[in-house]
């Protein structure tokens, strides 16, 4: 094996169709609060962890609620491109308005398109290791719940062209066996078992590839409107190029 590379870890097909509940569990129903729970009277709440891209943010859960539900005014908050905007203008926004995202699907999009969505991927896909033990039993379920209904949703306002292709980088990951031997129905492929964010741009992909690790691979996929979300715009925590992102799903 390449130095650096490692092998992708994607679920079966039965998973698939246990569905988001079967996997991590049902949500609360007092949502709002259980997401507050989540990310600041947890275990791992004021533990700092450090991204993985922009420039490597230093934060922690509490942090992240605080600059999404209730920024304070004139603090600076970690990142080098964020900017600290009052919760209600995102409520407003015309895509939040026409998608009919509750304000609890609203705070937990602008959290996954933050830092965040390390912690819940960590989560989704048991994957690495060294962050799943730092959740240290944060499952983030409800927060989970939220950001894959505010994908759906949104899925179902923005106008997908025919022959739109989008791609992601791997970033060094092999591809297991089971994306080259075929099942006993003729498929190939798995579950990607965490929220994965696309691009439209194909050179932005191959710069995640993971060509310094000797092993640059993208993935090219044809989108629908069931599967993924437009996160550009107002309804985002930090500001990037076109990105798309999709709930668990098979490749």
């Amino acid at each position: 094996m390449t130095d650096g590379a490692f092998v992708g870890n994607f679920a079966q097909i039965e998973l698939f169709f246990k569905g988001l509940d079967g996997y991590i569990g049902l949500p609360n129903h007092q949502v709002f609060q259980q997401m507050e729970v989540e990310h600041c009277a947890s275990l791992d709440s004021l533990d700092t962890f450090v991204t993985t891209n922009y420039g490597g943010t230093q934060t922690n859960p509490r942090m992240e609620w605080e600059f999404v539900v209730c920024p304070v005014k004139g603090k600076k908050y970690p990142g080098i491109i964020r900017q600290a905007d009052p919760l209600g203008r995102f409520l407003k926004d015309p895509t939040a308005v026409s998608a009919g995202l509750t304000r609890e699907e609203v705070i937990a999009i602008r959290l996954f398109t933050g830092p965040m969505f390390m912690k819940y991927n960590a989560r989704l896909r048991q994957f690495p290791a060294a962050l799943v033990a730092a959740l240290k039993g944060n499952g983030f379920v409800t927060t989970i719940h939220a950001v894959v209904s505010a994908i759906i949703k949104l899925s179902r306002t923005w106008k997908i062209p025919y022959d739109r292709k989008v791609y992601r980088g791997l970033g060094g990951m092999l591809l297991p066996q089971k994306f080259w031997d075929e099942d006993a129905f003729g498929c190939r492929g798995g579950v990607e078992l965490g929220i994965m964010s696309t691009t439209t741009t194909r050179d932005i992909a191959i710069m995640y590839g993971g060509t310094e690790k000797g092993r640059p691979t993208i993935l090219k996929s044809k989108s629908g409107r069931s599967t993924v979300a437009h996160l550009c715009g107002g309804s985002v925590n930090i500001r990037v190029r076109t990105r798309l992102s999709c709930p668990p799903s098979r490749i």
